[in-house]
């Protein structure tokens, strides 16, 4: 009953699934999680797929050819990174519920750059997915 608001939460309330990385899953009162969350007492985070052409490298930093060509040889084989963003701090939870996918519950981001410096597109599974396979065969 420590992870419920009392007798009727834990024998009625609606019950949610918490993913605690490698100590594995654990079943708590939806009622719990949200005053845990109120209380700053546990922060919400969620898994982001991210689709990087550069790898996550910074053009800015490169002194010379060699090593911008370097950088972008290294981008080749990391064009796909996962991340766990802290809901209301990295990311506001508006765009969580917009964004996140029904499957997985995870979202999925495609960073451009502008002036050299990576800006991350909140995108579907769908048109993440038809992106990476395009930007695979171009390689």
């Amino acid at each position: 009953m420590r992870f419920s608001k009392g007798i009727w939460d834990w024998l009625f309330g609606k019950k949610i699934i918490l993913n605690l990385g490698d100590k594995g899953q654990h079943k708590v009162s939806k009622k719990w999680f949200d005053s845990m969350v109120n209380e700053k007492q546990i922060q919400p985070l969620v898994k982001v797929n991210i689709l990087d052409s550069m790898g996550g490298a910074s053009l800015e930093e490169s002194k010379d050819m060699d090593e911008l060509y370097d950088k972008l040889e290294m981008a080749q084989n990391n064009l796909v990174r996962t991340e766990l963003w802290t809901i209301d701090r990295d990311i506001p939870s508006e765009k969580v519920d917009k964004f996140r996918d029904k499957e997985t519950g995870e979202l999925y981001a495609i960073v451009g750059y502008e002036n050299g410096k990576p800006k991350a597109l909140l995108v579907s599974k769908e048109i993440w997915q038809k992106t990476k396979n395009q930007m695979e065969r171009a390689e």
